[in-house]
């Protein structure tokens, strides 16, 4: 662990921002078989994001909503059609070359699927090398090795797993093994895009108290992408709630969860199953009428009000934007008193 701590750069203190998007945008052509633009899928529409150091922010919403493209955004894997990043006081958004390495040093991403994240011909240790050999100076090439070792043993693995191939492991030990390669290069910011969806539950719980370690140990700041509310509940200290490519409430995880103030929130959180029988019988299931529309075709004004039951004409010609309901808490809808009266 110190060895590890010895090679991070410096970090901020916690709460100061260490990641921040301004108006981000990402739109994608749609195409005919003659390759002519017939259309805009619209994945994300002007969301402006803030990443504090050392926090878990939660981004989480439908299938479909654009998160994972947001979390492409903000690694730098995709660039946006529109909008700025800066990680500190650093304006990120056009870096290239040995800029954009660095950059990626800082910020690291664990992808949903483990099976898919690692090269099946390479063994456990060459893929946790990979990082070092790209990043050459992290690391003296003598003491490689000794740092896979050290990897390992910090996601809680055996140092001879180093050997082995990645079809000799299970969905967990697999996750276990892209959080260590990530680890490998001393980020500052994880980007988690739905890290446990694709395991077992017993697994899923592992893989958590994992993640929320390391942060503790390393100060980390994670950026934790999900549709899993309760997941979400556990380890976030903020959540952002995503519809239509849009951000449509955001603030700290207990007053978002207690407190939901836009009315899509309310659905999502009226639909996570209730354990406790008395509590189940008193709350009232929300159930959303139609379909998400298509990115290519959003409604005009709030995208949320073709399923909206609060929904009225002024929703149809006003783009809400993000409003303080409480001193770090913001929802964006324009019946913001109505939608507390209904929750």
């Amino acid at each position: 662990m110190t060895d590890l701590m010895q090679t991070r750069p410096d970090t901020l203190r916690p709460g100061e921002d260490a990641l921040t998007g301004r108006g981000l945008t990402r739109h994608f052509p749609v195409r005919d078989g003659l390759g002519r633009t017939v259309g805009t899928v619209k994945a994300v529409q002007d969301v402006d994001l803030q990443l504090r150091s050392g926090e878990c922010l939660a981004l989480v919403g439908e299938s479909g909503c654009g998160k994972s493209t947001l979390a492409s955004l903000i690694t730098l894997l995709d660039r946006p059609t529109a909008g700025s990043m800066r990680l500190e006081e650093q304006d990120v958004s056009s870096l290239r070359g040995r800029q954009l390495r660095e950059f990626r040093r800082n910020v690291q991403i664990v992808l949903q699927d483990p099976y898919a994240a690692l090269n099946p011909r390479l063994t456990i240790g060459q893929s946790l090398r990979e990082p070092l050999e790209i990043h050459g100076g992290l690391v003296r090439r003598g003491e490689r090795e000794a740092k896979v070792v050290e990897l390992l043993e910090l996601v809680g693995l055996d140092a001879s797993h180093r050997h082995r191939y990645p079809h000799e492991f299970s969905g967990g030990q697999r996750q276990r093994v892209c959080i260590a390669r990530a680890l490998a290069v001393s980020p500052r910011i994880l980007v988690c895009d739905e890290p446990v969806s694709a395991l077992d539950v017993s697994v899923q719980a592992q893989i958590l108290d994992l993640l929320q370690h390391l942060q503790r140990e390393l100060g980390l700041a994670y950026l934790f992408i999900s549709h899993d509310l309760a997941v979400v509940r556990g380890i976030a200290d903020r959540v952002a709630v995503m519809y239509l490519g849009r951000i449509v409430e955001e603030g700290p995880t207990a007053e978002v969860f207690t407190h939901p103030r836009h009315p899509y929130t309310q659905a999502l959180l009226s639909s996570v199953p209730v354990t406790d029988p008395r509590e189940r019988s008193t709350r009232e299931r929300i159930r959303l009428s139609g379909d998400v529309p298509s990115p290519t075709d959003p409604p005009s004004g709030c995208a949320f009000r073709s399923r909206c039951w609060l929904a009225t004409d002024e929703c149809a010609t006003t783009v809400p934007s993000l409003e303080h309901v409480s001193a770090d808490h913001r929802a964006a809808c324009v019946r913001l008193d109505a939608a507390r009266t209904s929750a």
